[in-house]
């Protein structure tokens, strides 16, 4: 993008100060060569001095339409939502503006730390093709990170900075002491620094200062050459008596420098939408390091073209000579892997292709009204209007934004209905999405390409040690009488497939749950047929087998360098997520009617939920402070629960609990050669077998199979007198005495035998989350807080454990909440 105000302007270099000339690409080719395709990336810098409004105009206003990379310095970073909260319902979520056409890269900090608020921040627009990756090893303040660029294989690294306020000489000297020798690398931003051989206009005034010669200094010793044009300033004085200056800097090492590919460096006051910093413009030509790479394309679903998608289907159908009559396994096999292809071939042949890296679209709120605005903005500044206009202007601007946003949520707010109120809550938490940064593994070496990335997430999440727990908690459960298992029926499959989203992301071939349903309303037949042959059979099709495993990043993790801070969400096919949900209702209906789940479950089971397993606690610690007792209690959390579930021991206890014989075969059937791909930055990894252990996290089975799971556990341990309440893959021992001492001691006991009891299904639990929380109604009966020892399994490393004030329960006579006293300590595995 070339802005008016101004023609490219020269590259200044320590080595060579006052060069001049516009930097253009100087690679030879022999003649019988051919030159390898660039790609031109446009890329900007601008100081937002803070402005919502004004960083949303740059995202979403069609006169930057050209810039694939935006640095900003000084972002607004303030709330853009909230988060429930255990003792705050107004807590905060702290972000930058978003916008769906780019996305926002902030320095890999505590971002919710109001003191310390992100200083600069980057911004890549998706439909580009360029891959982004905070570099988690770098060294990362609020004042500066490093991101790792990929354009066609050429990699180089960004470093968005923004040097102020009361440690702006610290944050400078830490930048100074950075390393940019090796890796093609760009500093850009707000340095707030000057030196006499950085400007060359008139009027310019500049003390030498110390810091100053630091940063001159730091320019030559490493190489580092400036590509600013130094007869034009990057801010302009609004304050009287104070001179125009150069302050923000486009530095590039001598290893990019040497490549020649930085050229029409330009700067313009126009375009910074009235900020005091001039916006800078320059663009690098990326060389193709890589092959042109294959272009994936997905398929819209238009459901306007439903009755074209139906004929198309039924033809393959009639083509693949599918039939509802099967005799075999194999026949089972070939029906479900005809419906999938028939499926396909009709999306193929009747929707619109669309390559994946299409254009993103834009805010949905900006307007016309917005983009004229901004375009006045612009006008206003390139005619050398006064700044009462100019400012006229830019208020008119955030006013058309503010409308603009506020008249399209009012729109959405007055049209919501009951089956979409709930996407409406989601607002206020906000929304967080990057890519797969480089991840570390435990020996401290790096995984950094995608292939890798896979491969340590395979590693971390499914390790396979072969093990055979013994189970005794299952072998001593009584034999419930077989249940009864009718077949499955058109309108069971109907009254399920209604409550699915067709927003919920497909499996690997990409058919979701609108072309699911077509298909359902136009051979319902054939898919009755496939459902109940996959339990008379005892066999689960292997082209259902298959799951793609996206990485999620945890909320509030911030060193994205470590596998444990993504939780793994399988993606399946929707054919067979559709049976899993059938079967799970009836798991479910059966588990709650025939008391098949004990009461100290309250999760993966109808009628109860995590609040009621709140509200349990709550009236325990209330019953034991109405009789002068104190209460504690100890939290564990089992580690990696989903992905270690025994397949042996699950059926055994499906088998105890009177499931039919053939509901155990397909079972078995479901569990074994399963197969998995990790898919990390929308490249997907070699598929890995599942062996012997877990269940796909994000299977409508799941959350049931792991209450069915842990039952004989619960049931074992309510045999030995341990109070124990649970939450999936989440414990809570109680225990209530006349002192503390006695508290401790119940607690020991249960918490050993819990372990114990995990130990015998093949489980372990997260030891560096397991606390214990002492519950007083009043600081003078919380005179002690006292650790738990697990003597060789754990042992309690803090001292002087925190005391606080919280509200527990309801207090019905006053229409208040009670308060109490809680002291907490965190136990560690040796």
């Amino acid at each position: 993008m070339m802005p008016p105000g101004g023609s490219p302007g020269p590259a200044a270099s320590m080595r060579t100060p006052l060069s001049s000339g516009v930097i253009t690409p100087k690679v030879q080719f022999d003649d019988d060569e051919v030159m390898a395709p660039v790609h031109d990336c446009e890329i900007m810098q601008v100081n937002a001095v803070k402005s919502n409004t004004r960083i949303h105009a740059l995202l979403a206003s069609p006169t930057y339409n050209d810039i694939s990379i935006l640095i900003v310095s000084d972002p607004w970073w303030g709330p853009i939502g909230t988060t429930k909260h255990d003792t705050n319902d107004q807590h905060r979520l702290l972000g930058a503006p978003a916008n769906p056409l780019w996305r926002c890269f902030a320095p890999p900090i505590d971002t919710q730390n109001t003191a310390s608020p992100p200083s600069c921040i980057v911004y890549i627009r998706k439909d580009r093709g360029i891959m982004a990756e905070i570099d988690p090893l770098a060294p990362a303040t609020p004042f500066f990170f490093a991101l790792d660029i990929f354009i066609n294989g050429f990699a180089f690294k960004i470093i968005p900075v923004y040097l102020h306020g009361p440690k702006h000489a610290e944050a400078a000297r830490a930048l100074f002491q950075f390393p940019v020798v090796e890796t093609p690398t760009l500093v850009c931003g707000d340095f707030n620094i000057q030196h006499p051989e950085f400007v060359n206009f008139p009027g310019a005034k500049v003390k030498a200062s110390t810091l100053g010669r630091e940063f001159a200094d730091w320019l030559l010793d490493n190489d580092l050459h400036v590509f600013n044009d130094l007869s034009r300033p990057t801010r302009e004085p609004r304050v009287q008596g104070h001179a125009p200056s150069i302050i923000d800097f486009s530095i590039a090492n001598g290893a990019l420098f040497s490549m020649d590919i930085i050229s029409d460096w330009d700067s313009s006051f126009s375009h910074s939408l009235d900020s005091d910093h001039a916006a800078i413009f320059f663009t690098i030509h990326a060389p193709r390091i890589s092959e042109q790479p294959v272009r994936r394309y997905h398929y819209v679903i238009d459901p306007l073209m439903e009755e074209d998608w139906v004929a198309a289907f039924e033809h393959r159908v009639i083509e693949l000579g599918l039939n509802p009559c099967t005799s075999c396994a194999q026949d089972v096999e070939e029906l479900a892997s005809g419906i999938l292809s028939a499926c396909t071939w009709a999306t193929e042949t009747v929707m619109e292709s669309r390559p994946s890296q299409r254009k993103a679209p834009r805010a949905p709120w900006w307007n016309e009204d917005c983009s004229a605005a901004c375009g006045r903005v612009v006008d206003a500044k390139e005619q050398g209007l006064d700044r009462a206009e100019v400012r006229a202007r830019t208020s008119h601007l955030w006013y058309c934004i503010r409308k603009a946003k506020r008249s399209f949520f009012d729109e959405i707010c007055s049209t919501a209905r009951p089956d979409n109120i709930w996407g409406i809550n989601q607002w206020y938490r906000g929304r967080k999405s990057h890519g797969i940064p480089t991840l570390r593994r435990p020996d401290g070496t790096l995984a950094t390409s995608n292939t890798t990335k896979a491969e340590l997430l395979h590693d971390t999440f499914f390790p396979y040690t072969p093990i055979s727990p013994t189970g005794a908690s299952v072998a001593e459960m009584p034999q419930h009488d077989e249940l009864r298992f009718p077949p499955i029926s058109r309108g069971e499959i109907a009254a399920n497939l209604a409550g699915c989203s067709n927003k919920s992301a497909p499996g690997a071939l990409g058919t979701n749950y609108r072309v699911l349903r077509w298909a359902v309303a136009a051979r319902g037949d054939l898919i009755e047929a496939l459902y109940n042959a996959m339990i008379h059979h005892e066999y689960h099709p292997v082209c259902l087998k298959n799951a793609l495993i996206a990485p999620i990043p945890k909320p509030n993790k911030f060193d994205f360098a470590s596998p444990k801070a993504y939780r793994p969400i399988s993606l399946l096919e929707t054919l067979s997520k559709l049976f899993e949900k059938i079967m799970a209702a009836r798991f479910t209906a059966l588990s709650g009617l025939h008391e098949l789940i004990p009461p100290e479950q309250f999760g993966g089971k109808d009628m109860t939920s995590c609040m009621d397993a709140g509200l349990s606690l709550v009236h325990d610690i209330e019953n034991a402070w109405s009789k002068k007792k104190q209460a504690s209690i100890t939290l564990l959390d089992i580690s990696g629960y989903f992905n270690n579930i025994d397949h042996d021991l699950l059926a055994k206890c499906m088998q105890k609990m009177g499931y039919p014989t053939r509901v155990l075969g397909w079972l078995k059937s479901y569990l074994t050669d399963r197969t998995a791909s990790f898919r990390v930055n929308d490249e997907i990894g070699m598929a890995f077998e599942l062996k012997g252990r877990g269940i796909p996290q994000g299977s409508p089975l799941s959350p049931v199979f792991s209450s069915i799971y842990t039952a004989p556990m619960l049931a074992s341990l309510k045999a030995q007198g341990v109070q124990v309440r649970a939450y999936i893959d989440d414990l809570c021992i109680f225990k209530q005495c006349d002192t503390q001492e006695g508290c401790i001691a119940g607690l020991l006991e249960g918490t050993r035998a819990s372990l114990d009891a995990l130990a015998d299904m093949g489980l372990s639990a997260e030891h560096s989350k397991t606390e214990l929380i002492h519950f007083a109604k009043s600081s003078r009966d919380m005179v002690k807080n006292l650790p738990l020892v697990l003597g060789d399994k754990a042992e309690d490393v803090i001292r002087g454990a925190n005391t606080g004030q919280v509200r527990v329960g309801r207090d019905e006579n006053a229409g208040k909440q009670s308060e109490g006293f809680v002291g907490v300590s965190r136990a560690h595995a040796h």
